[in-house]
């Protein structure tokens, strides 16, 4: 397989992981604003009951005989939070690594 044609399937592969969502309707200045601070409030709280997928790229040159080796790393580390009881919160944070090449 050729250098080329690894670079182009991590590319995709990045793209793959990539959330996508849809277009919502517009909405009024109002309460677009109320929604960005409500948003801003959350995100400031570690225990907030938001699921992230942060994605980590890693990539590693020179490494293996004659320092000619590359491996790229993808971590992906979604956090999720579940309601325990009214006063105890779970939040799993799970980090998955794609290793490539293998």
């Amino acid at each position: 397989m050729s250098q080329q044609t690894n670079k182009s399937s991590l590319l995709a592969l990045a793209f793959a992981f990539t959330p996508l969502r849809a277009a919502e309707p517009a909405a009024t200045a109002t309460s677009a604003e109320d929604d960005a601070a409500d948003l801003a409030k959350k995100l400031s709280n570690p225990v907030a009951a938001l699921i992230s997928e942060p994605l980590q790229n890693n990539f590693d040159f020179g490494g293996g005989p004659n320092d000619a080796g590359f491996r790229y790393t993808l971590n992906v580390p979604p956090v999720v939070p579940f309601q325990m009881t009214g006063n105890w919160n779970f939040i799993s944070r799970t980090l998955v690594p794609f290793l490539f090449p293998k």
